[in-house]
């Protein structure tokens, strides 16, 4: 199962991922659930994926072939993290919709992905991009996001602020 965090603090970002995939009881691999992407100092994202693998790939394929077309939105041109985290929702949804109109069996396409990041003086922030599409932000109450299995660690996050150091988040996530 897939555990992906996120933390922001007053300094910055902090990103944690597993890099496990399960296809089955005797077919345990590696991918990365954690892909950067960044433009000179005035815009930065991370990506952190969980669900379907075929899904995430082809998401991240889509997301990296706009930019290298120069395509009118992209992550490079988006203008605000709201508006990326909507870019990548739409195209999450066309291609769980395209995985699930090739097959005829029931199979789960689902996937979530966690986006944080900078762009220009704006600051720096997290985005959950749920399956059905729709976002949500972290807060100065609850300032990390996660997704996979929430469960661990949980006292020790619901004890972290935005006044927390990076040291210390960083910290944090990787208990």
């Amino acid at each position: 199962m897939t555990y992906c965090l996120a933390i922001r603090v007053d300094t910055g970002l902090v990103f944690c991922s597993d890099s496990r995939t399960h296809g089955g009881i005797d077919n345990v691999g590696t991918y990365s659930k954690m892909h950067r992407f960044g433009w000179s100092a005035q815009r930065h994202f991370c990506l952190l994926s969980a669900g379907n693998l075929a899904t995430t790939q082809s998401v991240l394929h889509r997301l990296r072939q706009d930019i290298q077309r120069d395509q009118r939105i992209s992550l490079r041109t988006v203008p605000s993290l709201d508006l990326a985290a909507d870019y990548v929702g739409s195209i999450r949804a066309e291609v769980q919709q395209r995985h699930a109109r090739r097959h005829s069996e029931p199979t789960d396409f689902t996937a979530s992905f966690l986006l944080g990041g900078q762009i220009g003086s704006a600051p720096p922030g997290l985005r959950l991009i749920y399956p059905q599409g729709n976002a949500i932000h972290e807060s100065s109450e609850h300032p990390f996001l996660q997704m996979g299995e929430v469960q661990y660690g949980k006292p020790l996050l619901d004890m972290v602020t935005s006044q927390w150091s990076l040291e210390a988040a960083a910290r944090c996530a990787l208990v």
